[in-house]
């Protein structure tokens, strides 16, 4: 077989390892010829694992079959720390990017033979112990019948990228001047990697199969999320909307059952403020002094929300003692204030869309979830209202 195209593997592994890249998943279904001719170059492609070489490489991303020793080592001690079986180190195992070296030696092995140099004959999701003993240890072979017509010079530059410890194996410049690159001698030996016995077929289609279920998993982080149940979480964020409650986008309010007391007080005072903002008006109308404004409060609060008082209603504090005229001119009239009704009314409904009274009361006011379309009776509005705040209350109690 000719050297070209490990040759053209090589050089596209070189460009990256000046960069001080490392792919990490070198295989032959990561090289792209760009046509069909015969002198097609290939190319290098999915570069999903590679990462930039700063001594930190130390997560295992592999393929079974052209994993190098030290990939398998760090997900073994990456496993092991995990368990608890060995401490979290301090310093953490790394490898570099001399397992692309490796990977190559690998593809270089198959594109000679057609199978490739570690394997086990037992197919498993996993890499087999032996498999996996093979490769810690290096241990392969050139069986004579694929082998005897191959050149030692190949065979070198394979034993030379399978090295074990890194420091002795092949770098990408050893590679690109190893003499069997750089050979002008071309041997027309018919490679067996295309005649394939029924044993021979039968390891092409486990390497496949393992192949196959490998691709389906490798890209999955081996890493187990779990979530805290959310009474346990402090999170700030969190803690805003289990007081506020969710609202999705059709702005239901959802409730926390941890926090039902809270969402209970919540969804009350919404409804107060609709009582509020529907007796403020109403109240102010012919009176012109401060005592006025405070008779307007009492009499509609009281008179509405009964055992409220000693609870300061909204707009306890307001004085018009600097204004020459009434408080109540004082706030937003006509379409103003029934912008602000139907804000209110929003924010009330959001919170209590369960209950039925108030449903069916917002459907005989012309209530189309957004706002009212017709002038509303404030004052019967506020009465119906005062009964969804008792009925929300005694329910509450009782449970």
């Amino acid at each position: 077989m000719g050297a070209s195209t490990p040759q053209t593997i090589a050089l596209a592994l070189q460009h990256c390892h000046s960069l001080n890249i490392a792919h990490r998943d070198l295989k032959p279904e990561n090289l792209l010829f760009k046509d069909n001719s015969l002198d097609a170059p290939v190319k290098l492609c999915d570069f999903g694992f590679a990462k930039v070489d700063q001594g930190d490489l130390m997560t295992p991303q592999f393929t079974p079959y052209y994993v190098a020793p030290q990939v398998l080592e760090a997900q073994r001690r990456h496993q092991k720390e995990k368990s608890g079986i060995i401490p979290t180190s301090p310093t953490p195992y790394t490898y570099n990017k001399s397992c692309d070296l490796w990977s190559l030696g690998v593809i270089i092995y198959v594109m000679l033979c057609g199978y490739p140099p570690f394997y086990s004959k037992h197919h498993s999701r996993t890499i087999p112990k032996d498999m996996r003993k093979k490769i810690m240890t290096g241990s392969f072979e050139f069986p004579e019948e694929e082998w005897s017509q191959i050149s030692e010079m190949a065979k070198d530059i394979v034993r030379k990228l399978l090295k074990v410890k890194p420091e002795e194996r092949l770098t990408i410049e050893g590679v690109l001047d190893h003499p069997w690159l750089n050979s002008t001698e071309a041997l027309d030996n018919i490679l067996p990697s295309a005649h394939y016995d029924s044993k021979t077929e039968a390891m092409v289609a486990g390497i496949q199969q393992a192949h196959a279920e490998q691709l389906a998993n490798m890209r999955i982080q081996d890493l187990k999320v779990s979530l805290k149940p959310l009474h346990s979480v402090n999170n700030p964020i969190l803690r805003k909307r289990k007081l506020l409650g969710t609202k999705p986008k059709d702005s239901v309010y959802i409730h926390d059952p941890e926090n039902s007391s809270e969402d209970s007080n919540v969804a009350l005072e919404k409804l107060r403020d609709v009582i509020a903002q529907c007796i403020l008006p109403q109240a102010g109308k012919g009176r012109s002094s401060k005592t006025s404004c405070i008779d307007g409060r009492e009499q509609g609060w009281e008179a509405l929300v009964p055992g409220e008082r000693e609870q300061p209603p909204i707009w306890s504090g307001i004085t018009c003692e600097e204004h020459s005229h009434d408080h109540f001119s004082c706030s937003e009239t006509g379409e103003n204030e029934d912008e602000k009704l139907n804000e209110v009314m929003q924010e009330a409904w959001k919170y209590n869309r369960e209950c039925k009274l108030l449903r069916d009361t917002l459907q005989t006011f012309s209530w189309n979830g957004r706002g009212f379309t017709d002038k509303v009776d404030r004052l019967k509005l506020a009465e119906i209202v005062k009964q969804v705040i008792e009925e929300q209350t005694n329910s509450h109690d009782s449970q």
